[in-house]
Formats: structure tokens, C-alpha cells, sequence
């Protein structure tokens, strides 16, 4: 059962405040300095509040959007026809949801009237999560476990603490949807790839040897974050989301890669969009 992907199908948007801030929260403000400062000793790291609290600024931000809610406002745009036999749903994010612990694929599923539905989310992956999570998907449907897929992208701005690295990143509140199913019309998915401990230097000949193994030809475009050899760049603002957000507004119609390099892992996805002439 072949994957195919119709990027003009996926659904996405950035947004602002879905959410208005309750001066109320701002009485649970040592509830949650003592979850940031649980969350930096799992993790082998001091916590100090003036330096790295940021939850002042999360109680009262005007542009606080939740997954769930990003769901509702995307759930409008997509096809109802599409929607039906989806009984896999999968979100993929890097950026914790602004609502800690919220099941946000049993939102979409209630929300969608989705029935007899299997939902769990991927994270902890860094930006390579929503690559893993369509390679999972094209996997399932293959193996006939389900009839199609509805995977949700997405990463919103509001931490609890500040970050460095996220600060330099300017994250939006972003969210994608695609439906995933066999047959049709669209990109013909080839398959997942992940280098580790790939240097600046190492990449083209990385994503070379990605490209032969998928069996694509040497003209395919490669999508992927800014830096990244020969890639039409894509936003990274957007997170997760930006890489099928660039490949839907490129549309291209030949063979695409896919690809995200985050702390030294490559990862890419591989697609045909016609018959493969001069592969390799």
C-alpha cells in the first residue's frame, strides 16, 4: 500500500491569542515556579527565578494558544471527505503545549467526530518529530493497522521558563494538518532517514546518499532549515510546522526531500513526485 501526499491538501496557520489570560492565574505562580524548578532538577540543571523564570510573562501573554485550541481553529479547513475512515490520529511537536497534559488527540477526535480512532502524540525528538511521526504513519497504513491518518503539527511561543536557544528561534504559534492515506493523487512517499552526528561538512554528501537510497533523481528539490546546502529554505518560526509548510507553498511536482538538522542529527523524508529518470 503506497502513501501518497497531496501537500495542496495540507492545512496550516500561525496565530495569535485563542486564549484570554485569567488575572487569577497569577495566584498559582509558586505552583508552577516549583514544577519549573522540578522540571530543571530531572533534568541535572539548578533553577534559579530570576534568571530563568518566565512565568509572569506566560500567566498574562495576550498571544497564548493552546494545542487544543489550534486544532479548533484548523478543524474548519479540512475536508470533511477527507476526514472520513481517518481511525489514527497523531500530533508531533517539539515546544511543550501551553496546557501541560492536555490530550490533545482525543480533543481532535471528539471535536472532529472521529470514531474508533487510535491518538497518542511524538515528542522529545526536537524538530525531527513530525518526520518520525509521517514515516510511523505511512508505516501503519501499510501494514493495514488503519485506513487513513490525520497528523497534527504544531509548537506555540509560551514557556514557563525562558531559554536561550528558544529565545533566538522567535517561535509562533503554528499548527499544521494533513490527512494521510493510500491511493489518490499527490507526492508518492519513499521513506525516512536519520543520520547522527552529521557536521556542516558531512551534509551534502549525507543527504547524497539519502537521495540514491530513495532512488531519487539528482534534480530533487531539498526543502530544509536555513544553512542547510542547496535547501529552498524554509521559516523557522514555524517550528515543526515549517518544512510541510514550505513544501505545500512550493508544491514543486518532482521529487522532494524532506529534511530537518537539529544538534548534529539529520533527518529527511523522500518523496517521488514522477518517475524517477536519473536517479542516484
Amino acid at each position: 500500500m503506497t502513501l501518497q501526499f497531496d501537500p495542496a491538501k495540507l492545512v496550516w496557520d500561525r496565530f495569535g491569542g485563542l486564549e484570554t489570560p485569567d488575572p487569577a492565574w497569577q495566584d498559582d505562580a509558586g505552583f508552577w515556579e516549583g514544577f519549573n524548578a522540578a522540571f530543571f532538577a530531572a533534568n541535572g540543571r539548578s533553577y534559579d527565578p530570576q534568571r530563568d523564570s518566565n512565568v509572569a510573562r506566560w500567566a498574562t501573554a495576550e498571544d497564548r494558544a493552546s494545542f487544543t485550541d489550534m486544532v479548533a481553529a484548523l478543524a474548519p479547513r479540512l475536508a470533511q471527505a477527507d476526514l472520513d475512515q481517518v481511525d489514527m490520529v497523531i500530533l508531533a511537536h517539539w515546544l511543550p503545549d501551553l496546557h501541560l497534559g492536555s490530550s490533545v488527540t482525543n480533543f481532535a477526535m471528539h471535536h472532529l467526530g472521529l470514531q474508533d480512532c487510535t491518538g497518542f502524540a511524538i515528542s522529545d525528538r526536537g524538530l525531527s518529530a513530525p518526520l518520525f511521526a509521517f514515516d510511523f504513519a505511512a508505516k501503519a497504513l501499510a501494514c493495514g493497522r488503519c485506513r487513513k491518518v490525520l497528523l497534527l503539527v504544531m509548537d506555540q511561543k509560551n514557556m514557563l521558563y525562558r531559554d536561550p536557544m528558544i529565545a533566538e528561534l522567535k517561535p509562533e504559534n503554528a499548527a499544521a494538518a494533513m490527512v494521510l492515506g493510500a491511493g489518490g493523487s499527490g507526492l508518492t512517499y519513499r521513506g525516512y532517514a536519520r543520520r547522527r552526528h552529521v557536521g556542516r561538512g558531512g551534509l551534502t554528501a549525507a543527504l547524497a546518499e539519502i537521495r540514491a537510497g530513495f532512488g531519487l533523481s539528482r534534480d530533487a528539490v531539498l526543502i530544509g532549515p536555513p544553512g542547510l546546502p542547496g535547501a529552498v529554505p524554509v521559516e523557522p518560526s514555524l517550528v515543526c510546522a515549517a518544512p510541510f509548510v514550505a513544501l505545500s507553498q512550493l508544491n514543486p511536482g518532482r521529487d522532494v526531500l524532506l529534511a530537518t538538522w537539529q544538534f548534529g542529527g539529520l533527518s529527511v523524508l523522500g518523496f517521488a513526485g514522477r518517475e524517477a529518470g536519473d536517479a542516484a
